[in-house]
C-alpha cells in the first residue's frame, strides 16, 4: 500500500543538445510541500491532525521503499521539502498550462541554457495524498 505515496517516473524520454544527450523523467503533478504549506500559516505549524496522517502516509511510503524495493532512504533526504501534496482538483493543471503559454518568458539563461520561470498555482486549501520525492541520497540495501 506504501507505492501510492512515493513518487514514480510516469514517463521518460531522451533529447539531445548540441549532440549530448539528456535523460528526461516526467512524473506526476504535485502541488505544494509541506515546508511551505506551513509558511502560509501564521505560527508556521500545520495542524496535529495533519501531521500525523503524514506520518502514517510517511512510514507506508518508507516500509513499501525498503521491504519491496530494497531502497535504504537515508534520513537527510526525509525533509518537508521533499514531501510534496497530491492535487485533489486536476483542472489546475489545465489552468497553470495556460498561463504558462500565455505568460512565457525566459528567466536566465545559463551557460547557453535557458530556464523559464514557472506561472505558479498558489496554495490549494484541498490536499490530496503526501508524496515522499528527493532520493539523492538513497541506496539499495540489497544484500547479496
Amino acid at each position: 500500500p506504501g507505492k501510492m505515496y512515493v513518487r514514480t517516473i510516469q514517463d521518460s524520454f531522451v533529447t539531445s543538445r548540441a549532440g549530448n544527450p539528456h535523460q528526461c523523467l516526467a512524473h506526476e503533478v504535485l502541488s505544494n510541500d509541506i515546508l511551505s504549506l506551513r509558511y502560509t500559516r501564521l505560527d508556521r505549524k500545520l495542524p496535529e491532525e495533519m501531521l500525523e496522517q503524514i506520518l502514517i502516509y510517511l512510514l507506508l511510503a518508507l516500509d513499501f521503499l525498503h521491504s519491496e524495493c530494497y531502497i535504504i532512504h537515508i534520513v537527510l533526504d526525509i525533509k518537508e521539502e521533499n514531501i510534496l501534496i497530491g492535487l485533489v482538483d486536476s483542472s489546475i493543471v489545465e489552468l497553470l498550462d495556460t498561463k504558462e503559454i500565455a505568460a512565457l518568458s525566459l528567466y536566465k539563461s545559463v551557460n547557453g541554457y535557458n530556464l523559464y520561470k514557472s506561472a505558479g498555482f498558489g496554495i490549494q486549501t484541498k490536499f490530496g495524498r503526501p508524496i515522499l520525492c528527493g532520493f539523492s541520497l538513497a541506496r539499495n540495501g540489497q544484500v547479496e
